[in-house]
């Protein structure tokens, strides 16, 4: 896309506001792995698990970020803190519907207990 807006600007290309929606789709997991030490040490899942749901929020994210529709004032310079936001907000809001809906709740007694799939979308 090299057409000029009325203001001015050059509209970021659907590649690099993908790549930067799946950038900020990452930046969550980054807490979540520094994180979940503290808040629930006992619950462990595999790296492939972690992999699977990484790579789930980057493709979902830059996905969203290519297509969403940013309108006159998030072209130019803000679209790709837009593309970001919309990377990081879309993890945050699979986990919080993952958790509503999911039925059952992890609770360990004193022995480490290993995730499953849902789990680790909904922490």
């Amino acid at each position: 896309m090299t057409n000029k807006e009325n203001s001015g600007t050059v509209p970021e290309s659907r590649l690099n506001l993908a790549i930067t929606g799946g950038i900020g789709a990452v930046a969550p997991d980054i807490l979540l792995l520094y994180s979940k030490r503290w808040t629930m040490p006992d619950i462990t899942f595999s790296l492939e698990l972690y992999l699977v749901a990484t790579l789930m929020y980057v493709l979902l994210a830059g996905f969203v970020a290519s297509i969403f529709p940013y309108g006159k004032l998030a072209r130019g310079k803000n679209s790709l803190w837009v593309a970001f936001g919309i990377g990081v907000c879309l993890p945050i809001v699979i986990a919080g519907v993952t958790t509503i809906f999911k039925s059952e709740p992890v609770a360990t007694r004193g022995e480490a207990s290993v995730g499953r799939f849902v789990d680790l979308i909904a922490f």
